[in-house]
């Protein structure tokens, strides 16, 4: 069996033990083999800080899959649309915390998915959550 490319999965579970660089490596050097490394992230690009080592990869997959994006070329593609600036205005307004804005998603932890619902349903969104 033959594989072409490596996806790995950077959960925020992972980044919030700091800097993952000592345990997470993406070089293919003196191997003579090139595969494709793929990073895939549930959010967005901005918290890579402590992995800023991403332009390893050859593609990141992140926000949930609505956003792709290519390193070498600093390309984005963005599958999805923008959340309302009344929408994030609102939940910023209700205190929801933390609130992670990206370029197609709004991220948020327990107990703040209850506010985030009345928010979409007051606003008549046709936006969804996902646990």
């Amino acid at each position: 069996m033959r594989y072409f490319c490596l996806i790995c999965d950077m959960t925020a579970r992972l980044l919030t033990m700091g800097d993952v660089r000592p345990h997470c490596g993406g070089s293919q050097e003196g191997t003579g083999v090139r595969r494709k490394l793929i990073l895939q992230r549930d959010d967005s690009l901005r918290s890579c800080g402590v992995f800023p080592d991403y332009a390893t990869f050859d593609r990141i997959v992140a926000e949930n899959g609505a956003v792709l994006y290519r390193p070498s070329s600093k390309d984005w593609k963005v599958l999805a649309a923008a959340p309302p600036p009344e929408f994030v205005d609102e939940l910023r307004r209700r205190g929801v915390q933390p609130l992670a804005v990206g370029r197609c998603i709004v991220a948020t932890w327990h107990p703040f998915e209850t506010v985030v619902l009345e928010v979409i349903r007051e606003q008549g969104l046709e936006l969804q959550v996902i646990f």
